[in-house]
């Protein structure tokens, strides 16, 4: 018999039924020229409304620091490396993104003399 024990992530909000939708893309975006050991916006999401984020990618032609920042405060970093230069969150309870809030997915490098290109897709809903 095997147990699993269950942790949310940082800023998740248990569904309910009634909150469970299909998730959609709710942004892209792109961050060209990158400077090395520069925190670096990717995209942004101004939330008029509670939004749930299910899934983010972000992806580089370098390995990167990734930084899910709300209001500022950086409340979640991942690492994308060892040749993986993908890097995914799947939220097993959607995030929730306050009304009023912003949320950054930013990106920092640190390959001196490098300026790559980043991009991200963050899925959710409203």
């Amino acid at each position: 018999m095997s147990v699993q024990i269950f942790v949310p992530d940082a800023g998740s909000t248990p569904a309910t039924g009634e909150s469970l939708k299909a998730a959609a893309v709710l942004a892209t975006g792109t961050a060209a020229a990158v400077s090395a050991s520069t925190k670096t916006t990717v995209l942004t999401i101004a939330a008029a409304v509670d939004t749930y984020i299910t899934q983010i990618i972000g992806s580089g032609m370098e390995n990167g620091k990734w930084f899910l920042t709300v209001d500022t405060v950086d409340k979640n970093t991942r690492r994308a490396g060892g040749g993986e230069r993908d890097r995914e969150w799947q939220f097993v309870n959607p995030y929730l993104i306050p009304s009023g809030s912003v949320f950054d997915l930013k990106v920092e490098h640190f390959v001196t003399g490098e300026t790559p290109t980043f991009e991200a897709t963050v899925w959710g809903y409203t």
